[in-house]
């Protein structure tokens, strides 16, 4: 081989490397909020996949095989999401822990092969992860004690 032939395909090893360098940064740099939304938005998921599937098992329409993988599965996808966000927004991964565990339940129903008492276990995983509501003093506004705009001086 000549030496600008080597020379060509190591320019293109170098390029090719460099696009990869380029693509792993560009995923890796998220937005914070970004990755707390895709991986609370995961969590619900999982929460009503869940539901749904130990539903079908109850009916009798899904295999335990099948059931049990969908919760292991759902136990491993929580916790890699929990950690990725957990110095980011302690609370948001707080949650999706606080669903990982409730699933622990289930799975224990699962074992014990009595369908109602999983199901009935699934049925509130969907409401850890619905969004708080914000209560209505919860807005900002003037400080407690201190002066408010729109109000006439007291002095």
């Amino acid at each position: 081989m000549s030496e600008g032939a080597a020379l060509a395909i190591y320019c293109n090893v170098l390029r090719l490397m460099g696009l990869v360098v380029v693509a792993a940064l560009l995923v890796a740099c998220k937005p914070a909020s970004t990755q707390v939304e895709q991986a609370t938005d995961r969590a619900a998921s999982w929460a009503v996949t869940v539901k749904a599937v130990t539903e079908q098992w109850a009916q009798s329409r899904v295999s335990m095989r099948f059931t049990r993988t969908t919760l292991n599965a759902a136990i491993q996808n929580l916790y890699r999401d929990a950690e990725s966000i957990r110095s980011i927004d302690p609370g948001a991964a707080s949650r999706i822990t606080r669903l990982k565990n409730a699933i622990n339940p289930v799975m224990d129903a699962v074992a014990l092969n009595e369908p109602d008492r999983a199901r009935d276990a699934a049925a509130p995983l969907p409401l850890i992860m619905k969004p708080e509501p914000v209560e209505a003093n919860a807005r900002p506004g003037p400080t407690e004690g201190g002066p408010d705009n729109n109000a006439p001086s007291a002095r």
